[in-house]
This record gives C-alpha cells, structure tokens and sequence, in this order.
C-alpha cells in the first residue's frame, strides 16, 4: 500500500508488510514524488505499481511503471522511448508479468505488457476506448476490467483481455441506454468472467447506477444473471475463483442503503455470508 508523512504533506510513499519483516518502505529515487504499490505476488517478494517524479529539464510530473523484485530494486517497466506517465494495474500470481498503461510518444493512451524473459511490449488497441483492468489470471494469459467511453459514448463496457485474442468489449443489455458494466475477475481457463451489469439512471435526487451480478459463460459469449439477495434490487460481483465454482460480491438495497457480502456457487445459487457463518455457528456480532 501507501503510507503519507507530516514530512512529506500530499505525498504519499509505497510499502510492503509481512508478519515475517513487518513494514518496508519500497525503494524509490531521491527525487521522487510519490510512490505507489498496486499489486504483490502470492509469496509477498514481488511488487508492481509507480513512481512519479519531476522532469530534470521541467517541472513536470512523469509516472513510471515499477517493478520491485524483492531485492531492494526498482525496475522500470515502460522505456523512455516508448512514452511517459506509466503504471501498473494488475500482475500474475508469481510478478513475473504486469500490465498498465502509459502514453504514448505521439501522445496516443497505450498499453503494456513486461513479462520475464521478453521485458516490455506495446500491446495493440482493441478500439476506440481507454481500459482500466482489476484482475488478472493467476498465469498472467488473461485479463478484466472494463472500456470507458466506447466509440465517445459516456460509460462503461465489461472488457476481456486474452494473450491469444487481445481486448475483447463482452455482450451487453439495453445498449440505447448509459450502460456501465465492468468485469472483476476472470477463471484460469478463460472460460467465466465476473463481474456486473450497470445502467445509470438519473431521478430527482441525482444519478445512481443500478447493476446486477451477471457471469459471462462460453468464453464470453452468454449472460448468466446471478439476480440479489432477498429484498435487495442491486449487486455485483466482485471475485471468481480460478475455477468458477465460487463467486463472491455484494447485494444492497437502494432504499435503505444497506450492502450485504455474498456467496455465490452453482449448487446453491446466491446466499449471505453472514447467513452461512451464522449456520455454520459462528457469530458476526456487529460485522
């Protein structure tokens, strides 16, 4: 994470935490900024996320793309004569790969891709969007997340990434309308997307987004809507496991704005989380 210092006010430096060593501050130039840690790899050793610093020649901020290995390091990611303002988003279970964005030198929004042993490589777009991703495999060959304003219109669209396919906008609903969809998490064999499907509706009080936890089966291709919890009229998903037998989000109620975790599998659809930790014996007292 991100820890911020009387020392430094506004800025904030990246660190890492384990039982084992407690509380590292990551490694960063002595001109730097900031700094920000984004993902860790399943042993805690590898890190990926930015650092930004001022331009020698200007005043100007640039972020780059960093990858700390465990050794005391910092990699940077995106070369200097492939662009500025880079940074990473999401990385594979071992570190080994990450992905991000970054601008390009002619000024286009680009994307990313470092993996060991073949280092950087610009990733060819897939339409007239910008992509945020927030998952990745645990092999690193596929990616979720969702595609703002597509072809100019405002909102979102679920997005796939594939290392054989490349971006891929997955089936929406009511396309007329501002449709704001996003993708959370994506199986090991590429098969089961997670996530949510997301309409903003505007009433008297302002705008909302009601959406509805929805998997994307066959590789992409259908819509299984995985409906709310009792009394509730939203939810999304916000994890699948590597192997889609489990998925975990959130249900609410947009009257009383209460918000429930819940659990979802094939065999017995969506449930509470407290309501299973409550069978099970266990109490959640306040939680």
């Amino acid at each position: 994470g991100s820890y911020w210092s009387e020392a430094q006010p506004g800025n904030s430096m990246a660190f890492s935490w384990s039982a084992a060593t407690g509380w590292q501050r990551l490694a960063a130039p002595a001109n730097a900024y900031d700094s920000l840690a984004q993902t860790v790899s399943g042993d805690g050793q590898v890190i990926g996320g930015s650092i930004s610093a001022r331009q020698a020649e200007s005043s100007n901020v640039d972020r780059w793309a960093v990858r700390w290995p465990g050794d005391g390091r910092t990699q940077k990611l995106v070369p200097d004569t492939a662009g500025r303002d880079a940074s990473v988003e999401v990385a594979n279970l071992a570190g080994t790969r990450m992905t991000g964005s970054f601008t390009a030198t002619d000024g286009r929004n680009a994307r990313f891709m470092w993996d060991q042993p073949r280092g950087f490589r610009e990733l060819p777009p897939g339409g007239d969007y910008i992509v945020q991703l927030l998952s990745m495999t645990s092999s690193g060959n596929a990616a979720a997340g969702f595609a703002g304003n597509v072809d100019g219109v405002y909102g979102s669209r679920a997005l796939l990434w594939t290392e054989r396919i490349g971006e891929r906008l997955l089936p929406t609903i009511n396309a007329g309308v501002a449709r704001m969809d996003m993708a959370r998490g994506v199986t090991e064999d590429e098969r089961t997307i997670a996530g949510s499907l997301g309409t903003l509706v505007v009433t008297p009080d302002g705008q909302r987004v009601d959406s509805e936890a929805v998997l994307w089966t066959n590789g992409g291709d259908s819509i299984q809507r995985l409906g709310f919890l009792n009394g509730d009229d939203s939810s999304y998903a916000q994890a699948i496991s590597t192997d889609g037998r489990v998925v975990i989000g959130t249900s609410s109620n947009g009257q009383t704005g209460a918000e429930r975790v819940f659990v979802w599998t094939p065999q017995s659809g969506m449930r509470s989380l407290v309501a299973l930790l409550e069978a099970a014996g266990l109490s959640v007292g306040t939680l």
